[in-house]
């Protein structure tokens, strides 16, 4: 995957579409694409994400926790791209 692909395919800064220079991309390989949400009260059940991390750097997201079983505590600078969906 190239740097024009991961742009196109994230959009990592919605203002002027551009990669932050800090950001890491490692291949991800999932068992699963599509996630059974264990939340009622949604209008959806079904959850699917491309990838981990976010550079955003939203203190109140609730993903962050999702780095911890990757080994990262860097979540807004190291994403990482499920490949093997795309």
């Amino acid at each position: 995957m190239n740097k024009k692909e991961i742009k196109v395919l994230l959009k990592m800064d919605i203002y002027n579409n551009e990669v932050k220079p800090n950001v890491i991309f490692q291949d991800y390989k999932c068992k699963e694409a599509l996630y059974q949400l264990k939340r009622k009260g949604l209008p959806y059940s079904f959850d699917l994400n491309i990838y981990r991390g976010c550079s955003h750097n939203c203190q109140y997201c609730y993903a962050r926790k999702s780095h911890k079983y990757l080994n990262s505590k860097d979540f807004e600078n190291e994403i990482f791209v499920k490949t093997n969906m795309l």
